[in-house]
């Protein structure tokens, strides 16, 4: 209440996965059209959250053809039914061999656009996805920029925060072909 500006956060289920596949979109006005990543159409604004213009159509969504990645997508949400995330996290990657030549690893559900985890990006490329490399991934990932839990749940942030490192992994296992976990997190209310 005391905040000069308005916090919202982004919760599309479907939007990390899109972004991390690289989807773009087609913005069409009266003066023309533009095409941008998808997530450049977000902004760090509780009202102005889109930067779509007024006099802006969104027309068209394009996915580029698969190419051999692995992708992977957990959501935590309080009920196993539908419910809004509290966190969503997605990857894809693109493995040659051993080596990790790209990879892209996303967040919702936990800042007011989408967040991209470069620092847990950058320190996977040109590596194995090995439980050590996916674990120091994950930790970075708590850190990423833009990811900060909001008090907008009956969830702690904080426990929201650690639950960030735990689907990271979670999520980095499943496209590397490793066991996937099983998780029955405990909160506190």
């Amino acid at each position: 209440p005391s905040s000069p500006r308005c916090w919202a956060v982004s919760s599309g289920d479907s939007v990390p996965m899109l972004c991390a596949l690289g989807a773009e979109i087609t913005l069409v006005s009266s003066e023309g059209e533009r095409t941008l990543p998808l997530a450049e159409l977000f902004q760090d604004d509780g009202i102005e959250y889109l930067s779509k213009r007024p006099d802006e159509i969104l027309t068209t969504l394009s996915i580029p053809a698969p190419t051999g990645e692995r992708t992977a997508f957990w959501k935590l949400r309080r009920r196993g039914s539908i419910d809004y995330g509290v966190l969503s996290v997605a990857a894809a990657g693109w493995c040659n061999g051993n080596t990790t030549d790209r990879i892209e690893i996303w967040l919702g559900s936990v800042g007011s656009t989408p967040v991209r985890c470069k620092e847990s990006i950058a320190a996977l490329i040109g590596k194995p996805l090995d439980d050590d490399t996916i674990a120091h991934a994950s930790s970075l990932a708590r850190k990423a920029a833009g990811a900060s839990p909001l008090g907008n749940t009956d969830f702690l942030p904080q426990w929201r925060g650690k639950m960030i490192e735990k689907y990271v992994e979670a999520v980095l296992r499943e496209v590397a072909g490793l066991p996937r976990q099983r998780m029955a997190p405990q909160h506190p209310l």
